[in-house]
This record gives structure tokens, sequence and C-alpha cells, in this order.
């Protein structure tokens, strides 16, 4: 379901948070809730999110599911099944259910051989898992590799905790990677940084909840992440005037704002689309920038031949940035 911002502070948000939020008891107002959100909409620029009612591999099983028919393939046709999340259910893994799921669906004769595996490492596992499935392939252990990025991400934060709760979305995206001739990625470039008081930048506090130093966070982005962008591209030796469209992980207004300015300012060649998607998804962790560059293939704005440039960040010590043709 499409859940509203203010929806949201209005009957998701127990009574005692509301107490610390808008600083009285209740009643609350509709007047002084439209303000609050009003305030949080501006500076992390989400209106709505996408609550899905249900297991986290039930919503990676649809949107295999959607992959599948997308290609023409049956599940047996499929060498590996890898899932990225943050916010799976643990053992059994999140990709042997999407396997299985898609079986009972399909109904083969045929059995599928793939073998199924789990990954994390916070939004940057959006890269990482696809990074694990071109080498799948260019080992040649594989033909068609599906990698899938559900994540249940209202589930992270602590309801009563408002200025956390309100960041995070639902959603899975699936892409298939398969052989071919001619080779669409560019690059890879991945790295995990958890020196200087990283870990503790995001973590999970004794309730299992997400947490965040958002001073850190920030900084992190701010000097990491930024640099590791024209690094990356210097790295490549790729012509930034060649970059049709830059696809960077989601998290806030706040975030793709400075994003944007540096790009302007430090790689002023680009002079394609950096692309924005926020408005109604909420942080969807991982799987922010396939959906987003299935959004935009679906709508034309990504054409064959464009050249995409991926940037993935989380958790305050990790990034991961490629590049491919679509």
């Amino acid at each position: 379901k499409i859940v509203t911002q203010y929806n949201f502070l209005k009957n998701y948000i127990p009574n005692e948070s509301k107490v610390k939020i808008l600083g009285h008891p209740a009643p609350f107002s509709k007047k002084e809730i439209t303000e609050k959100v009003q305030q949080a909409i501006e500076k992390i620029g989400f209106e709505t999110r996408t609550f899905f009612d249900g297991k986290n591999y039930e919503m990676a099983i649809i949107a295999a599911n959607k992959c599948l028919k997308t290609t023409g393939l049956l599940p047996s046709q499929i060498d590996a099944f890898i899932l990225g999340t943050n916010t799976g259910e643990g053992y059994p893994s999140g990709a042997d259910h999407v396997k299985n799921g898609l079986t009972l669906l399909y109904n083969e004769k045929s059995r599928s051989n793939a073998m199924c595996y789990d990954m994390t490492e916070a939004c940057t596992v959006g890269s990482i898992a696809v990074f694990n499935g071109w080498n799948l392939i260019k080992s040649g252990a594989c033909k068609n590799v599906m990698v899938i990025l559900s994540e249940k991400g209202t589930e992270l934060a602590d309801p009563k905790e408002w200025t956390e709760s309100n960041l995070f979305g639902d959603a899975a995206a699936a892409l298939l990677l398969t052989r071919s001739d001619k080779e669409s990625f560019i690059f890879f470039d991945i790295d995990s940084l958890p020196n200087d008081g990283n870990l503790t930048a995001i973590y999970k506090n004794e309730n299992g909840y997400f947490k965040q130093d958002t001073r850190k966070v920030h900084r992190f982005v701010g000097d990491t992440v930024s640099n590791a962008l024209t690094t990356s591209i210097q790295r490549a030796e790729i012509d930034p005037s060649k970059i049709n469209h830059i696809i960077a992980h989601q998290p806030s207004k706040k975030t793709l704002d400075f994003l944007e300015r540096h790009i302007k300012e430090k790689i002023p060649t680009f002079k394609g689309k950096f692309h924005w998607d926020i408005k109604d998804t909420g942080n969807t962790s991982s799987v922010s920038t396939p959906a987003l560059i299935s959004k935009l293939i679906s709508t034309g704005k990504i054409k064959r031949g464009d050249f995409i440039f991926v940037t993935t960040f989380g958790a305050g010590t990790s990034f991961g940035n490629y590049g491919f043709t679509y």
C-alpha cells in the first residue's frame, strides 16, 4: 500500500512519540501534523512510500517473475540466483525461496539446477550482487544469472523514531545477466572503508533497529563517495562527455542534491542526465539503482547504446561504482 508522510505520522507513529515530535500531549491538529510533515519532505524529499505486507522473499519472487516474463526464459534456464538484501529473513536464503517460488509458478518438467545465495553490504550490495553475477558468467560457470534486490526497508527503523522511520520504503527489482559475444560492462570499482570509525556511522541498536550518526554519514558521502565517483571515471579512462546517465543510490534529497552539485563542479564535461526518483519511493536501499534503471528504460529515457554510470554507497563503510552500455 502507498502511505503518505501525513498518514504515516498520524496513524503509524505512536502517541508517546508524537508528544516528542509535536511538543504536547494529544489531541494533535491536522495543521500541525501537516507542517511537521512538510518540513520533513523539504529535507528528505519523500512524499509517499510503499509498504509491502508480506515476506521479503515474496516481493523478490514477484520481481524475479516479472524479469523472466520480460526475457522469455524459464526458471530451469537460470544457472544462478543471487539475492542482495539487508532485510532478508535469514536462513534458508531468500534466493532459495525465489527458486522454489518460481518452480511452483511455472510447474516445469525440467528441474532447475541453479545455485542460490544471498549477499548483504548495506546499500552497496546493489552493485556487489551485479559484480558477482558478472563474474559467474565471465568465469564460464554460468550462462544466465538472475540478480534480485529486495528490501523491506519499512521494517529497518523503529516506528517510535520519526526522523529515521520516515526514510524507508519497500521495493524489489530483478535483472538478468546473460553470456554475450559483446561485453556490456565497462568497469567495476568497489571498496570497503570501515576505518576511522565508519562502522559506527550506521548500525543496528540493541533492539535490531537502524540507527545512524547523521553527521558522519553526510561526511562520508561528501568526502569519500563524491571523490570515488570522480576517481572511478579517471581509473576507467572514461571520457565524461560519453556518459549519458548517472544513476546514484537514492537515500534522500539532501544527499542527491550534494552529489549533483559535486558532479557539476568536478566533472564539467559531463553533459548527460543525473537522475532523481525519490518523491514516491523512500530510501529502498539496494533496490534504488536497478529500480530506477528499469523505470528509465520502460519510459524510453534510457535508450539502446546509452552509457550508464551507477554509483552505490552505504552504511558509511563502502561504495560500489560500475558502468555499462545498455
